[in-house]
């Protein structure tokens, strides 16, 4: 594969509190005061979708919602977690030609199968 095609892809993960939200804001901001292109995904495992309603007021994502998908209800590893994300990536890439995909977990994800998953990421251009 050439890696021109390739996305980069970073995945935030930690217990909560410990700043996960707080960061993929900053990386959000940076990334448009930058001009980098960027699609976020969060994933809360609450059906309120508290952090995704934090990640969409954000000013590059008011700007273009586009850039944002949830993935709420579920573990983001699991069988239903994954299979949802292979979707909202894919969603993503076909409106979106990102630089970079940040992915916020919820606390309880298996971070070897995003890994996994984030690997075969490629832009569809």
């Amino acid at each position: 594969m050439n890696n021109t095609n390739r996305v980069d892809v970073v995945i935030l993960n930690g217990f909560l509190g410990s700043g996960k939200t707080t960061l993929f804001r900053n990386l959000l901001s940076q990334s448009k005061k930058k001009n980098i292109s960027v699609c976020a995904i969060v994933n809360d495992m609450s059906e309120l979708d508290v952090d995704g309603e934090l990640i969409s007021n954000t000013d590059i994502v008011e700007e273009n919602q586009q850039i944002l998908e949830s993935i709420s209800s579920c573990v983001l590893s699991s069988k239903k977690g994954i299979e949802k994300l292979d979707v909202s990536l894919k969603k993503l890439l076909l409106k979106e030609n990102p630089k970079l995909i940040i992915i916020e977990t919820s606390e309880a994800v298996i971070l070897f199968h995003l890994w996994s998953t984030s690997r075969r990421i490629k832009r569809l251009d």
